[in-house]
C-alpha cells in the first residue's frame, strides 16, 4: 500500500512540475508590455 501511494505522490509531483514549466515557458513567450502600458491587472483596478 505504501509504494502505491509513494508512485502516486510522484507522479502528481511530475505533473505539477510539468505544468508549471510549461506556464514558466508560456508566460517567458509572451509580449513584454510598453512602459505605460495598462496591463490587465490595471484594467481589473480600474473597473472597481
Amino acid at each position: 500500500m505504501k509504494e502505491r501511494w509513494t508512485m502516486l505522490g510522484l507522479l502528481l509531483f511530475f505533473l505539477l512540475s510539468v505544468v508549471m514549466t510549461c506556464c514558466f515557458v508560456w508566460q517567458y513567450r509572451m509580449p513584454k508590455l510598453e512602459p505605460g502600458a495598462v496591463g490587465l491587472y490595471d484594467l481589473l483596478l480600474l473597473g472597481r
